[in-house]
């Protein structure tokens, strides 16, 4: 039998009923055939929109968690480098760490006035308490030499890291679709302060020549260790946000031009670190 055949002999009860029916209730009929099929794609679209909503707010709730984290990041770096140079006895730098110290405890508000608004139900509670508790201890803590001051800030850092990673993935931050998103999202919570911590890490370990008063070998592996860790963190920041918004060439090279000062003051950075130690003078 030939598919003509096949069609004709199935569509022929339509087609009888058709005949039978006014033009009006022809179209009427063919109308609420469309009708059926819009209601159906509807009912298959809505849970998939409301789904893509959801996680849409979930990374806004993530989000809204960069800036207080990355300035709570600066603030305890800056209270730490203020805290090693006040151990010189100095006025000037006792001001300094409490202002170091103001602005660090307004960060951490900052990111407890977040957990209040959007992370209590994140499941993250655990991270925050640990940054909370650990910085009330920090900041009231008297650090006697440079390395405690290093290991107690470096810890407060580790909380804050946690926290963000955690959030990043309770949020759904960690797996957005959209490679510019993610690729800022990762620049700023991974690569960036992994950057930071090394760079603290190299300065703490450039200390000890002072301390000591003497140059050690394990002085200039120590630091330029971890100088090389920071760069190497720079360059897969620079990696990633380059193939993020490799479609964009405007925004690409505005990063650019902003990733080579940051890449210039790393390297100064790790130039002065470097004399510091080998002189004795970090």
């Amino acid at each position: 039998m030939k598919l003509g055949d096949v069609l004709y002999r199935a569509a022929r009860p339509a087609a009888l009923v058709m005949d039978r029916l006014s033009m009006a209730k022809k179209l009427a009929l063919i109308a609420s055939a469309f009708m059926l099929c819009v209601i159906l794609l509807l009912a298959l679209m809505v849970p998939r929109l409301n789904a893509d909503l959801a996680f849409v707010r979930d990374e806004l709730r993530g989000a809204r968690l960069i800036e207080p984290y990355t300035h709570a990041l600066d603030a305890n770096s800056r209270l730490a480098m203020a805290r090693q140079i006040a151990l010189s006895g100095s006025a000037d730098a006792v001001a300094t760490v409490d202002a170091s110290r103001a602005d660090a405890t307004r960060e951490i508000a900052a990111i407890g006035a977040w957990f209040a608004a959007d992370g209590a139900d994140l499941g993250v509670a655990t991270e925050w308490e640990a940054v909370d508790k650990g910085w009330q201890a920090l900041s009231a803590a008297n650090l006697a030499d440079a390395e405690s001051i290093f290991v107690a800030h470096a810890a407060q850092a580790a909380q804050l890291d946690a926290l963000m990673a955690k959030v990043t993935v309770a949020s759904s931050l960690a797996l957005d679709p959209e490679l510019d998103s993610y690729a800022l999202m990762d620049a700023i919570t991974t690569r960036l302060p992994a950057m930071l911590a090394s760079a603290n890490a190299a300065r703490a370990h450039a200390r000890h020549p002072i301390e000591r008063a003497a140059v050690a070998v394990e002085d200039v592996v120590d630091s330029q260790a971890e100088l090389r860790l920071g760069a190497m963190s720079l360059t897969q920041a620079e990696s990633i946000l380059f193939a993020g918004f490799d479609h964009n060439p405007a925004l690409r090279e505005l990063l650019g031009t902003n990733l080579q000062s940051l890449r210039a003051a790393y390297t100064s950075f790790g130039e002065a670190l470097t004399a510091g130690v080998v002189f004795g003078s970090a």
